[in-house]
């Protein structure tokens, strides 16, 4: 009985491990941009502070291409997935905004 409790101890460890809500690189560039789990994983990334003064380089390089879009001029925006809301009909996005050095000195999530 005790092999068992710690069998399912140790796949839990591991499935929790690999949840979305952490940001992982390669979950992020595996998923379509319209998957939800973007969205927990920008959450992650914004609670950490993960992009704080990186360059727009390093930016690209972690998260890969933006998604293209007019609606954020000069900042980098990808597209998460539907709002979080009862009836969802816009997108959130990761924005993130630069200064003249091109290093990080903004990013949120908005709503389209």
């Amino acid at each position: 009985m005790a092999g068992l409790a710690a069998g399912l101890a140790v796949g839990a460890l591991v499935l929790d491990s690999q949840r979305p809500g952490r940001f992982r690189k390669r979950g992020w560039l595996e998923v379509a941009p319209e998957d939800d789990d973007r969205l927990v994983m920008a959450d992650d990334l914004i609670k950490r502070g993960r992009l704080k003064n990186m360059t727009r380089a390093a930016v690209q390089k972690l998260l890969g291409a933006a998604t293209p879009t007019d609606r954020f001029p000069g900042a980098l925006a990808y597209r998460l997935g539907l709002e979080r809301s009862y009836m969802p009909v816009d997108f959130e996005w990761l924005v993130i905004q630069f200064d003249g050095g091109d290093r990080v000195t903004q990013y949120w999530i908005a709503t389209d």
